[in-house]
């Protein structure tokens, strides 16, 4: 299987939606990369999900971080993180201005086991994050997040954040006629 059948597959078992609204390059088309969740909202539906799970907690447990663990859970990990976005910050992690963005958290969050599970609590397919979670751990610490992010996509996140959420927003709703609409007329099924 060539790497961009791969990259297909992993979409296709990482999209809860049907196939004609797979992540993939016709994502791009659809501007899926114009969905994004106010960061203090996404941290608050973090904080409800479950603390610990099986995929992430394994994964935890194969390889931790050696330095400045202070958190009991990814749940209490990813949660404060985001959260703490909103604000100018403090030490090492401080910024100019407050982020405001959970797409942006998301896309330089460095912390590999966070990311895996946030995808495993919002519900992504457990098949694919346990695959994603076993290959991470096979390559160099430095480069699993980016590694995760390409196969756990921001727009996966968010399609399962707010689908947790239970409300279906305008975006949301535009992005799904607009695939419908591209999948039409390239009779993509």
């Amino acid at each position: 299987m060539g790497s961009a059948e791969r990259q297909r597959e992993l979409c296709r078992l990482a999209n809860p939606m049907p196939a004609r609204f797979a992540i993939s390059a016709r994502s791009r088309a659809c501007n899926m990369s114009e969905i994004d969740i106010d960061v203090r909202r996404f941290a608050k539906l973090l904080a409800k999900l479950d603390a610990h799970l099986p995929i992430s907690d394994a994964m935890e447990h194969a390889d931790p971080q050696k330095n400045g663990r202070w958190w009991s859970s990814q749940r209490e990990h990813m949660s404060s993180w985001f959260a703490s976005q909103a604000t100018t910050g403090s030490g090492a992690y401080t910024r100019q201005e407050p982020n405001l963005s959970a797409k942006t958290t998301y896309n330089r969050l460095q912390s590999p086991e966070g990311l895996i599970w946030i995808a495993e609590a919002l519900g992504a397919d457990t098949a694919l994050v346990q695959r994603v979670a076993d290959e991470a751990l096979t390559i160099p610490r430095c480069s699993r997040s980016a590694f995760i992010r390409s196969h756990l996509p921001w727009e996966l996140i968010v399609q399962l954040a707010k689908s947790r959420q239970g409300r279906c927003h305008r975006p949301l709703r535009a992005l799904w006629q607009s695939c419908r609409e591209y999948a039409k007329s390239n009779q993509y099924h």
